[in-house]
């Protein structure tokens, strides 16, 4: 089968999206090793085959389907071994590289993942390649079957042995994922954590990559998303189920996150079928 590579920047949305795709490649017997500064945030699934990867001295072993990641700015050494490797690969603009950190896809000490079960993306997979790319709504498309694909790898990932407490600060995260509308006094998950609240915050950062409130903030927040696109509720309604007393308050969070107020964002986010 023939390499692809789509470049889609330059393609309109008919939605404004939240991490739009700037080019996605299919490497299907890569061999060449790239070393190289890029100037954007990629996103390399690797479905066949194995290698490595070294990044500031350190070097990974690449063994597939697993992720590796690349960024602006950072020499960067990777490829295949005496064989060749199967790689899909997804390219954002380097102003893509906040939003990216936001939702949790990128970070920079987890610069590879391996996937326990790799079904699930080859499905999302075979709809990235049954795409028509002379389809007007093609670049759409494209970018939720992309930013799908990264989630699931990441819901579907398996780490290296975990490091010092991560066990313990994942239960915690799954614990507040679970029902991040309920407040947490973060003294008490530490101590049921067995550790002090400068230790339970440190690791919390390193292995979540935000602090602990922010994270279940960041979960209201996505939920607003979905409760305001999907319903009629009033914008102040929604604030006050999420917990946020102050309207305000609440419109400046969720501007921060998705650069648009509410009402606009439910304006432009709305589908047509829900639009009365």
């Amino acid at each position: 089968m023939d390499d692809l590579f789509k470049h889609l920047g330059h393609m309109p949305r008919s939605f404004k999206s939240e991490l739009p795709v700037e080019s996605i490649g299919f490497l299907y017997e890569k061999k060449d090793r790239i070393l190289h500064d890029f100037k954007s945030y990629n996103f390399s699934f690797i479905l066949r085959g194995r290698g490595d990867y070294i990044l500031r001295g350190k070097r990974y072993e690449v063994i597939a389907p697993c992720v590796i990641t690349q960024w602006p700015d950072e020499p960067m050494d990777y490829g295949p071994d005496k064989n060749t490797w199967f790689e899909v690969y997804f390219i954002y603009g380097k102003a893509a590289g906040e939003r990216l950190k936001e939702k949790g896809f990128f970070i920079e000490n987890r610069p590879i993942w391996h996937i326990a079960d790799p079904q699930i993306l080859m499905k999302k997979l075979r709809e990235l390649q049954s795409l028509s790319f002379k389809h007007e709504a093609v670049a759409d498309r494209a970018d939720l079957i992309c930013e799908s694909m990264i989630m699931e790898s990441l819901l579907a990932r398996t780490a290296a042995p975990l490091g010092h407490g991560e066990d313990k600060i994942r239960k915690a995260a799954n614990m507040i994922r679970k029902d991040f509308v309920k407040e947490y006094d973060y003294d008490e998950l530490a101590e049921n954590s067995g550790m002090s609240l400068s230790t339970f915050r440190r690791l919390w950062l390193k292995y979540i990559g935000m602090p602990p409130a922010k994270y279940r903030t960041h979960l209201l927040l996505q939920e607003a998303c979905r409760i305001i696109v999907e319903t009629e509720k009033p914008i102040k309604e929604i604030a006050s189920e999420l917990g946020f007393d102050d309207q305000l308050y609440f419109s400046r969070r969720f501007h921060k996150l998705t650069g648009e107020s509410p009402t606009d964002y439910r304006r432009i986010n709305r589908p047509p079928h829900l639009i009365g």
